[in-house]
């Protein structure tokens, strides 16, 4: 029989019992840890199609902005089907979609047409400058390593609005830097880029020395305009 010595347990042929390795260890609370997740993922899931027959109330739109384990494949159906792109975008955000998530709320703004089903819940309100707040506050929130896709989208947020493309660009943390941000107002809203420059001295992003030069330009350019436009009038 096995017995218990003072060296701990030992097999009947006197071979101290074999230990749990850490690795059998690690292996199992990994199994353990995938199987919640599974269970998690079906409950999740399932809450979200009953949801999904209830009254809008903002509940599912709350519940897919914070921690949940909804199905992406699924979850993405059902609401393309259902119209719920707010929750859509949310789940998106959730899993780190950020171009599906993105392009929704800029077809939500500016071609809610072009959707596969119109626009219900939330959704629906987000058509022109709502749906450009609502990707400002997404743009917001995103990390340093979406740069790319951060200044692809920011494109057209500036052209809709401007300002809202402004604060976007002025409020992300850490800020854009200024020769990351100047092509984009440029291109898009050249008009505020003296306001923008303005911006990045107040905030310290940028020296008066760097952009003293620049924005003597700016302000020169913008004088002549409104010159030749006064001539245009008289004439």
């Amino acid at each position: 029989k096995a017995h218990a010595g003072p060296a701990g347990s030992q097999l009947a042929n006197g071979k101290p019992a074999a230990a749990p390795t850490s690795s059998s260890s690690s292996s199992s609370r990994q199994r353990s840890k995938q199987e919640l997740e599974l269970v998690a993922n079906v409950i999740d899931t399932a809450i979200l199609r009953a949801m999904l027959l209830q009254p809008d109330s903002g509940a599912l739109l709350r519940l897919l902005q914070q921690t949940n384990y909804v199905d992406l494949e699924d979850g993405e159906a059902v609401l393309t089907a259902a119209g719920r792109y707010a929750e859509l975008t949310a789940l998106y955000q959730y899993n780190r979609r950020h171009a599906q998530g993105l392009q929704l709320l800029q077809q939500l703004s500016q071609r809610p047409s072009e959707l596969p089903t119109p626009p219900s819940g939330a959704a629906a309100d987000l058509k022109g400058l709502p749906g450009v707040w609502a990707a400002v506050r997404y743009l917001i929130g995103m990390q340093p390593q979406d740069l790319q896709l951060l200044t692809a989208h920011a494109g057209w947020v500036l052209a809709a609005d401007p300002e809202a493309g402004l604060e976007a660009l002025l409020d992300m943390s850490p800020p854009l830097k200024p020769d990351l941000v100047m092509p984009l107002m440029q291109e898009h809203a050249p008009t505020y880029t003296a306001v923008y420059l303005e911006s990045a001295l107040d905030l310290g992003l940028v020296s008066p020395g760097e952009v003293h030069s620049e924005l003597l330009l700016i302000y020169l350019h913008m004088a002549l305009e409104e010159e030749r436009e006064g001539e245009q009038r008289c004439g």
